[in-house]
């Protein structure tokens, strides 16, 4: 009877390690006095927008991203993007008309919302949960063009 309560114990044990599922957290935050829209495009076409007010952020969690390859919570054929401030100032990032994905060596950007390579990176070491974080504040702000 031991050995059966022995096993059950360590079936158990070893089931609940199968019941963490990694997850993944992008976080943009928006510390500028301006909101800002975020327009990602694939041959001029407009796959998906986000909005952030002055001072909120973004946020998206993916589940399984290791398991996917997903370094971002955004189109992956995405060519080009425009961050569009609310008093019609700009930034943009275009990759020479390549998708940024696979592409990454070939266009470098301060701020890479398709990668967050150059994210503020923390993980939980228990649950394995990663949270990206990009900021852009007022200096990103000032580099900005009129339109």
């Amino acid at each position: 009877m031991s050995k059966i309560v022995v096993f059950a114990l360590i079936f158990i044990a070893l089931g609940c390690t199968f019941f963490i599922v990694p997850k993944e957290t992008f976080i943009i935050k928006n510390e500028t006095s301006k909101a800002m829209k975020i327009s990602f495009f694939s041959k001029s076409v407009l796959l998906e927008s986000v909005e952030i007010e002055a001072h909120k952020q973004f946020q998206k969690t993916i589940k399984e991203v290791g398991r996917l390859g997903v370094t971002s919570p955004f189109n992956n054929r995405t060519d080009s993007l425009i961050i569009l401030f609310s008093d019609k100032k700009y930034l943009s990032q275009y990759c020479q008309g390549l998708v940024f994905y696979g592409n990454f060596g070939k266009c470098y950007y301060e701020k890479n919302l398709l990668d967050f390579a150059s994210s503020v990176r923390l993980r939980k070491k228990i649950s394995g949960e990663i949270t990206n974080i990009i900021t852009f504040d007022e200096s990103d702000y000032q580099k900005a063009k009129s339109l």
